[in-house]
């Protein structure tokens, strides 16, 4: 019977990696040396990405004035934690960082001193995994939630902080490295509302592209 229900585990992971589905969703029971049983599915998840950010041009407006400011390309890194509910469809919450210089900005001083936009998304996605067998898998989700935002000076200065609803959709593509692990690529875009800085600095709703390479473990 031990036999048996650990070569059921056994096929049924086997199975599932085949297939491309991270974390693996059975809840097969496992035997394990000492007699007891283990858990063979783990649905939770944690997930890292990092890669570049191309935020897109936005205007500012203070005092009567405003001005259509550009970025130069900087980065993104994200967390998530994961849970599958089927072998399709995954609930996310997900917390970011988004970091862009300031090209040029009479209203932000940037003659003085370089500027920064920091942005940091607190969200939750809702994503759809299609298996494609041999360990990969595509997806395709979207997400809604906060994002907030503010300017960094380099001596510790920031404008005041801004929050907006933030939204975002993503694709990519992942590699079941094992029942346990996964390597991916993913393009993600993510957009807010307009916000208000303090003194009188409004700024438009932001939208910013990023690919990024990700990572991620289960248990």
């Amino acid at each position: 019977m031990a036999t048996a229900s650990a070569l059921n585990c056994s096929t049924t992971f086997e199975a599932e990696a085949a297939a491309g589905v991270f974390p693996p969703v059975s809840v097969i029971p496992c035997p394990t040396s000492g007699g007891t049983h283990a858990i063979a599915g783990a649905p939770v998840y944690v997930g890292f990405d990092g890669g570049l950010a191309m935020q897109q041009n936005v205007t500012l407006s203070a005092y009567g004035e405003s001005e259509r400011i550009s970025f130069d390309n900087g980065f993104r890194l994200d967390l998530q934690l994961g849970l599958p509910i089927t072998t399709n469809w995954t609930l996310e919450a997900e917390l970011g960082l988004v970091c862009n210089q300031v090209k040029k900005s009479y209203l932000l001083g940037t003659d003085y001193e370089t500027a920064t936009l920091l942005q940091f998304p607190l969200l939750l996605n809702v994503i759809y995994v299609q298996p494609l067998g041999r360990g990969w898998s595509v997806y395709a989700g979207a997400g809604a939630g906060m994002v907030t935002s503010q300017y960094e000076y380099p001596l510790a200065y920031s404008t005041s902080s801004g929050t907006a609803f933030g939204y975002q959709g993503q694709v990519g593509i992942k590699y079941a490295l094992s029942q346990w692990a996964y390597i991916g690529l993913a393009y993600k875009m993510l957009g807010t509302t307009g916000y208000d800085l303090g003194s009188s600095l409004h700024s438009d709703g932001n939208l910013s592209q990023s690919l990024l390479l990700s990572l991620g473990v289960s248990f």
